[in-house]
């Protein structure tokens, strides 16, 4: 309770606090988050962050993928939207031949096979990604590997390697570490290695969203270096084609901007 109140105290005072460890229980997180996800992601800093993010995607993409018929799984699919925004760029220069998505929240998977309706939608972890070599494309938007603790980052990048084609990509963004005095970084949380960010989730308007007891929800993210991308994408079998480093506008004026590593990944 007291490593709660200390995360609870430092969010409110600096937007983030640091733990050694995951917080959160991401499927509980996001089923309390699903009913209100898709206002909160129509604040205008959360716009412009997919618009960048994107854009590149398919800046490279689109000039390794034209005109073929593709078989694309979306990891951590949420409620579906995104993945809709992201398609709509895809199929201008190619074309879906078969589409599934994962999600961990029996929540975001009730309205991703909503807004998903010709993708086949389930419930899972980075296990459902399988190890059979059958997806020309794998996506993961928006921090759903800094969702996982070290033992799921691993899983994701044997797996995907596994599941990937020959000549196919991965796409994902993440946290980039923060040095220390960045964000309120410190030189404890750095000898601590305290690498997870936890946060206060806010919706459209800017305020906390809050558990049934009334508290805040604590989100947390895992933060990446460089070297930790390349290292297990090598482990992977993969080839990194690009990790490009973009500075993003957080919804939290105590935040500001954050660096994210945007990678992508072949085989």
């Amino acid at each position: 309770m007291d490593e709660i109140k200390r995360i609870n105290g430092e969010i409110a005072r600096k937007g983030f606090a640091f733990a050694s460890s995951m917080l959160t229980d991401q499927e509980r997180f996001y089923d309390s988050r699903a009913g209100g996800y898709d206002r909160q992601m129509e604040r205008c800093e959360r716009v412009q962050r997919r618009k960048k993010i994107f854009a590149l995607y398919h800046s490279i993409l689109r000039k390794r993928m034209r005109g073929k018929e593709i078989s694309y799984l979306d990891f951590g699919c949420g409620t579906g939207k995104a993945t809709l925004e992201f398609i709509d760029g895809l199929e201008k220069y190619c074309k879906i031949k078969e589409g599934r998505a994962i999600d961990i929240s029996s929540e975001m998977v009730k309205l991703a096979k909503r807004n998903l309706k010709n993708f086949k939608v389930k419930q899972g972890t980075v296990a459902g990604i399988g190890c059979k070599a059958k997806y020309d494309l794998i996506t993961s938007f928006f921090h759903v590997l800094c969702h996982l603790d070290d033992k799921g980052v691993e899983e994701f990048f044997k797996n995907s390697g596994k599941s990937l084609k020959k000549g196919g990509f991965i796409c994902f963004d993440v946290m980039k570490n923060f040095k220390v005095g960045e964000h309120g970084y410190s030189k404890t949380d750095w000898k601590e290695r305290r690498n997870y960010a936890a946060y206060h989730s806010l919706d459209k308007n800017g305020n906390a969203i809050t558990d049934k007891k009334g508290g805040p929800l604590i989100g947390t993210d895992r933060l990446f270096t460089r070297d930790e991308i390349v290292k297990n994408a090598k482990h992977a079998g993969l080839k990194v084609v690009k990790i490009a480093e973009l500075r993003i506008k957080n919804p939290d004026p105590k935040i500001g901007h954050i660096n994210e590593f945007v990678a992508i990944l072949s085989k």
